[in-house]
């Protein structure tokens, strides 16, 4: 229930949230942003659950897990011949 109350308040900090599953041990946030480069959005996201953990009162968990997809690769159908498909979220989990 407490992780419940950090990730809304934290939807309130963070208006771009996607999505948010959690447990009583985990979380994992989709949301979208942008930068000049990958790596430039992969440092924003690390520092997303650090950032808000006081003022949303969000628990002392640490990133675990991270992806980074295009949007447009993300949007595209997969195609006809390829297995392989771009992601459909870009949680991080915590």
């Amino acid at each position: 229930m407490l992780v419940r109350a950090a990730l809304l308040r934290l939807s309130e900090e963070r208006p771009f949230l996607e999505s948010m599953r959690f447990s009583g041990e985990r979380a994992e946030i989709q949301f979208w942003d942008e930068g000049e480069s990958m790596l430039d959005v992969a440092s924003l996201a690390l520092r997303l659950w650090s950032e808000h953990r006081d003022s949303a009162g969000l628990p002392r968990w640490e990133v675990v897990g991270l992806e980074v997809a295009e949007k447009s690769l993300r949007e595209q159908p997969p195609d006809s011949g390829s297995s392989l498909r771009p992601p459909t979220m870009s949680p991080i989990a915590f």
